[in-house]
């Protein structure tokens, strides 16, 4: 699991933020991101105030990437490209998530590397990823402008005998009692999609 529980010890009182970054090596962004998340326990509550002054053993929960063995179909110096398998997730849902394609990412490449968009879980594909921070917000930028181009094959039951275009609302829905997250259905107050 990704997601690992650690044991540190601070010897004496420091502010909870400086010593993430002063020891452990966070940037201030990261260490202040971690407290907000409720990452860092001490004497089992979680800790959110960053600027508090702490000493003596705290726990922290980081993200320590596993691989799978999932290989880049393309790489070079700014960009690397996997080609995902269904049922494999994008980021993790939670701490408990046992493996996702940031794992194999950040495994490769170091935590600087970071997905650029997003594919279904059940969708496979090739996802799109940057090995830095200028080349992720540059990637990114390229989506939201819509200059890189995606396009999805899907696999049907039955025949399709002529060309044809589907144009419906889409409405992201959340279940109630269900392990599914979320389910898309078609809906007048959806999202126009073709």
């Amino acid at each position: 699991m990704p997601f690992v529980l650690k044991k540190c010890i601070i010897p004496k009182k420091t502010k909870l933020f400086l010593y993430l970054i002063k020891e452990l090596g966070y940037t201030q962004k990261e260490a202040q991101r971690i407290i907000a998340k409720g990452r860092v326990f001490k004497d089992g509550s979680a800790l959110k105030n960053s600027s508090i002054e702490i000493e003596g053993e705290i726990e922290l929960v980081e993200f320590e990437p596993i691989s799978r063995g999932l290989k880049p179909i393309f790489e070079n110096d700014k960009v690397v490209a996997f080609d995902k398998p269904a049922h494999v997730l994008i980021h993790p849902q939670n701490r408990y998530t046992e493996y996702s394609l940031v794992d194999e990412l950040r495994y490769q490449f170091g935590k600087n590397a970071n997905i650029t968009h997003r594919l279904d879980q059940e969708t496979s594909g090739v996802v799109l990823c940057a090995k830095d921070k200028e080349s992720e917000i540059a990637i990114k930028s390229l989506f939201e402008n819509r200059e890189i181009e995606k396009t999805y094959l899907a696999f049907v039951k039955g025949k399709i005998d002529k060309d044809l275009t589907i144009n419906e609302p889409l409405l992201v829905t959340k279940p109630k009692d269900t392990k599914i997250r979320t389910i898309v259905v078609v809906d007048p107050k959806g999202k126009p999609s073709i």
